[in-house]
This record gives C-alpha cells, structure tokens and sequence, in this order.
C-alpha cells in the first residue's frame, strides 16, 4: 500500500456510516450475543477486522456480525450486509461431480468438431 495500513484503517473508520448499521441494527432487534451493539461495538469489531486483513494478500477477508474486512491489494475495504446468497448448495448434491464431467465432455466435443469442420 502506498499510505500505510493504519492510514487506510483510520480513513475507513472516520469515514463509515456506523449510524445508519447502528439504525438498521435497531430497526430489526439485530443483536450480537444478547443485545444489539452500540456504536463503539460496531466501530471496534470493524478495526479489529481490518486489522486481520491489513497485513494478508489480495482477496483476503475476513467477516462477523454483517461486517466483512476484505485486503484489496493496494487498499482496505469494509462492508455490512444485510442479505446475501450464493449458489455452493447446488454443487453439493451427489450428482454434481458426475454433471461436472458430462459438461466438460460436451464442451471438447464441441471444441472438436469446431476444429474438424
């Protein structure tokens, strides 16, 4: 990084809406533990994620709480979502493996008969 970590961390820290987490926080009895973080908890648990991503490599991160630090190579990031979702469950089945193999099958067939034409 060209300004230091800690330069990074501080910018990222004065400058993040912990307000409007704090509201939404509220808003929806979202709590950690037993009850819903006060604005120091918000701004702790967040530099104490930067702080564990600081020193890694690009694409580390590292998250809790809504909160996910991310080392973005040349700088730091914060974010705080409220929903997310990924795709991982369709690749757990048991057919996964085999459908895998049957696409990469048909995908060189087809890289083959391109060529043979």
């Amino acid at each position: 990084m060209t300004y230091s970590e800690e330069s990074h961390i501080d910018y990222i820290i004065d400058r993040f809406d912990f307000e409007i987490v704090k509201d939404y926080m509220d808003m929806k009895n979202w709590k950690w533990v037993n009850s819903v973080p006060t604005l120091s908890e918000l701004k702790s648990t967040s530099l104490d994620l930067l702080m564990r991503v600081k020193d890694g490599d690009f694409g580390d991160f590292t998250s809790t709480g809504g909160f996910t630090a991310t080392n973005c190579g040349d700088y730091l990031k914060l974010d705080f979502s409220i929903s997310d979702i990924d795709s991982i469950y369709l690749n757990l089945n048991e057919n996964y493996e085999n459908d895998k193999k049957k696409k990469e099958r048909k995908e060189k067939l087809e890289v083959i008969n391109e060529v043979s034409t």
